[in-house]
């Protein structure tokens, strides 16, 4: 290599080093895959990963944990080593290399920053306080034997069922513990682990009844939800037995419905396609953790979860105005790439001094549909006007309510795209904001829960939409989602929104 002799530190990767005078920083000690929802191959409903067979990379998330030590030992233990970087920390759509997948995992946590097991064994080798951690759960079918893993920075570990001492482990690899051939029973599996014959940590793992119950559990910053229309915060989302304990087991679609000024980010599903931005959801190894956003407007935000067969729950989070400025944006030049965001148009003679207006009574838009850079606000509906932006669509006996209204041009083209927040728009108070639906579609739980229907109706493009109206008394924002939430529809007209003066 021409340049070995300005350097001074190595970059290796697979433990191997290229300068043999250097010493090795390793630069991917673990490129292996596994997503968190597949225990083992003793643990329902999956019992493995039988959907990854003949693929590239197929551990479960046991083998996966284990599979932890042996590059750590192997890659960084080395004495010409000096350090090393984890080739991904947290799953993502980064390069996935398994078909079954929608993300890559070679993380420690899954995309939402769930740890699977391989974060507590990095945990047990990283750290220099006392560790130890026992692979897995303890909750499995009658008559289940296989080998129990423990991972400890200690020099031995004990372990024991029910109090019942199952020996000492074999120690592989400096971290490693296995206990081969237990037989399951139900109860306690306690792991005890000790230095120089002092017992310096333990852990314990009980097996859990089944489901009877859903339960959230909010994270939150320390100085709250401020409803700034950007923060986030998080919900965790369990299966639990009557004991209130998780059910490592449980694998289960759960439907969720938001109320209040938050908007729905949800989550995914690692070995599903097209799960996100869908009020449901499965949990997965009895868990999962979807995101809400917080409105403009500060208030209470409830968040309802239920699944088949058990109790559901809510738990409601308060968000808190918003006391700052808005942070100085650097001045760029916007490339030509489309734009989700909406500009206001530029100020016309006809206009009043204040801030800038995209119409007469909608001062903001925000799309995220795919033909976003061609959606835009239109004043003055009367007859004879495109209600789409991308189709001849002339408006035809539009009611009186809806004359020289402000309206939302969209691109038809977007009528079947999913997202929970496809517009969002701020309107001035004291106005009447309308939506026309398809007759043909399915009217989604957004437009029923935020809309009153009304018995008039528009024909657009020769199909009949059905007015829905909301009344707006104070200046407000709205998050409307997808035109429809069944995703096998193939046809139908995306919705208009109107905003015109309150009667």
């Amino acid at each position: 290599m021409p340049t070995a002799e300005f350097m001074d530190v190595g970059i290796g990767t697979e433990g191997g080093r290229e300068i043999a005078r250097l010493a090795v920083v390793e630069g991917e000690y673990n490129r292996e895959e596994s997503p968190r929802r597949v225990w083992d191959d003793a643990s329902p409903p999956n019992f493995g990963y039988p959907e990854a067979k003949g693929q590239t990379y197929q551990l479960t998330s046991e083998q996966f944990a284990v599979n932890q030590v042996g590059h750590y030992v192997k890659k960084l233990g080395a004495p010409e080593h000096a350090g090393g970087a984890n080739w991904i920390f947290s799953d993502s759509t980064s390069g996935g290399r398994v078909a079954t997948e929608v993300a890559r995992t070679s993380g420690e946590v899954d995309g939402v920053r769930l740890p699977k097991e391989a974060y507590y064994v990095t945990q047990a080798m990283f750290r220099d306080d006392p560790q130890v951690h026992i692979i897995g759960h303890w909750s499995y079918p009658a008559g289940t034997k296989k080998t129990v893993y423990v991972v400890s920075n200690g020099d031995a570990v004990d372990l024991f069922l029910n109090g019942a001492s199952l020996g000492r482990g074999k120690v592989t690899q400096g971290y490693l513990f296995a206990f081969p051939d237990v037989t399951f029973a139900p109860g306690e599996l306690k792991a005890v682990a000790s230095r120089e014959g002092k017992v310096i940590a333990t852990t314990t793992k009980q097996t859990a009844g089944p489901a009877v119950a859903l339960r959230i559990s909010p994270i939150v910053d320390a100085a709250g939800l401020i409803a700034d229309g950007s923060d986030i915060s998080l919900f965790d989302v369990e299966a639990v037995d009557t004991g209130n304990n998780r059910v490592p087991t449980f694998q289960q679609r759960v439907d969720f419905e938001l109320a209040g000024p938050g908007a729905w980010r949800g989550g995914y599903n690692s070995g599903k396609t097209n799960s996100i931005n869908h009020p449901y959801l499965d949990l997965e190894a009895g868990i999962n953790r979807v995101a809400v956003r917080a409105a403009r407007t500060a208030g209470k935000i409830t968040l309802s979860a239920r699944s088949e067969g058990v109790k559901p729950a809510t738990i409601t989070v308060e968000s808190l105005p918003f006391a700052g400025s808005p942070p100085a944006l650097p001045e760029v030049k916007l490339s030509a790439a489309p734009a989700r965001t909406i500009v206001a148009r530029a100020a016309t003679g006809a206009q009043t001094a204040g801030p800038a207006m995209l119409g007469k009574f909608i001062k903001t838009l925000n799309y995220t549909g795919p033909n976003a850079s061609i959606v835009h606000v239109e004043i003055a509906a009367r007859d004879g006007k495109n209600a789409y932006v991308n189709i001849d669509s002339p408006f035809a006996a539009l009611p009186s309510a809806l004359q020289g209204a402000d309206w939302v041009q969209v691109d038809n083209r977007d009528a079947l795209y999913s997202a929970v927040d496809l517009m969002e728009l701020a309107v001035t108070g004291n106005t009447v904001v309308w939506v026309a639906h398809d007759n043909r579609l399915p009217r989604p739980t957004w437009l029923t829960k935020q809309f009153q229907p009304t018995d008039s109706a528009l024909t657009i493009a020769g199909q009949p939409m059905t007015l829905f109206r909301r009344n707006i008394a104070n200046a407000e924002s709205l998050t409307l989602g997808a035109n429809t939430e069944n995703t096998s529809l193939t046809e139908g007209n995306l919705y208009l929104v109107f905003v015109s003066a309150a009667n």
